[in-house]
């Protein structure tokens, strides 16, 4: 697929290529699955999967794609095998006139991710958007190979069978074989998942599903039980940077201003599993709430805290609080150096 092997960049190719006047102006408007692929030498079962993962998905790019033989019927016909060669030659249309509309004043607002938000920008041709766009928290498509891995992960966890897979790293493609898988984990900066399993000298491992490949449960064997430390280890950790298992646990105290909508339901939605984790309002302000929690991994809190901005502020550790404030003051210092350039 070559420059297509990035998701984002081939939905940004196929909404382009929809959107133009030259498919949108036909006198059969729209595109077929079978004509973007020879177009963009995208293979035909991945255009599928992706078109079936935004129609399935809670994002605003189906709310502007249409199958000339309506979205739920085209959705049926995609899961179908028997009915690819229909599902191939089947037209859709991107809506490039109702998204304008939205975009005009006096329009109800757009909700976009960032990346929805960019990739209109190039559909649209604009540099930026009015205010009727807003920003929304990312929404991340899990793939499907990643969503029967974490099946088979939960299973050999409940049965203490051990797993093995093959794994791309930086480093290169590695063979990893019987592992002592013991959770899965989603991160809250980047929404990752990852598999924590241990080492023969019973140190954490961190594994991110989507660079798996061949996984098996190994059923014929049975994992020993983890001792007290690991598991302790487990219930704290906050992120990959703690994959080490030598990170301290800490206890955290996070301010939480009201005011901006729906922040109280966000972080109520990021820290549900948390075990330790106790989100509760301000007595005598209903405006306020407070996050405390004992965590282990500073760095991806920190990345976590930094997508809610000014509304929150760390309260403990002090450390902590003098770290997220020092990184902001340097930001500072970079938009005021280019204030100064301006003038």
């Amino acid at each position: 697929m070559g420059k297509y092997t990035n998701p984002h960049t081939r939905l940004s190719e196929m909404i382009t290529l929809m959107s133009s006047s030259k498919y949108r102006e036909d006198e059969e408007p729209g595109l077929t699955i079978r004509k973007i692929s020879e177009l963009t030498e995208i293979p035909e079962a991945v255009i599928k999967k992706d078109l079936r993962g935004i129609l399935s998905g809670e994002n605003c790019l189906k709310e502007f794609i249409e199958a000339e033989i309506g979205n739920e019927e085209f959705k049926m016909l995609l899961a179908d095998r028997k009915r690819e060669e229909d599902a191939v030659n089947v037209r859709f249309m991107f809506d490039y006139d109702c998204f304008s509309e939205y975009i005009h004043e006096g329009k109800m607002p757009v909700f976009l991710t960032p990346f929805e938000k960019n990739l209109f920008a190039k559909v649209l041709h604009k540099s930026d958007f009015s205010d009727d766009i807003w920003i929304k928290d990312p929404v991340f498509f899990v793939p499907e190979e990643v969503t029967d891995y974490q099946g088979v992960i939960r299973d050999a966890i409940e049965n203490n069978n051990p797993v093995s897979f093959r794994y791309n790293s930086k480093e290169g493609e590695e063979y990893i074989k019987c592992l002592n898988a013991r959770k899965l984990y989603e991160t809250l900066d980047n929404k990752k998942i990852y598999c924590i399993a241990f080492n023969d000298e019973m140190k954490p491992r961190f594994y991110r599903l989507d660079r798996m490949s061949d996984l098996k449960a190994e059923y014929d064997m049975e994992m020993p039980p983890l001792p007290d430390d690991a598991m302790n280890f487990l219930d704290h950790i906050w992120g990959a940077d703690a994959s080490g298992g030598e990170g301290e646990v800490f206890h955290v105290k996070v301010k939480i201003f009201k005011d901006t909508k729906n922040i109280r339901s966000k972080i109520e939605n990021d820290t549900r599993d948390r075990k330790y984790g106790k989100l509760y309002d301000d007595e005598e302000d209903e405006n306020i709430a407070y996050y405390e929690d004992d965590i282990s991994g500073s760095n991806s809190f920190k990345k976590w805290l930094r997508r809610y901005g000014a509304s929150v502020l760390v309260l403990e550790p002090l450390w902590l609080a003098e770290e997220m404030y020092q990184s902001a003051v340097r930001r500072l210092e970079t938009y005021q150096r280019f204030d100064t350039a301006d003038s």
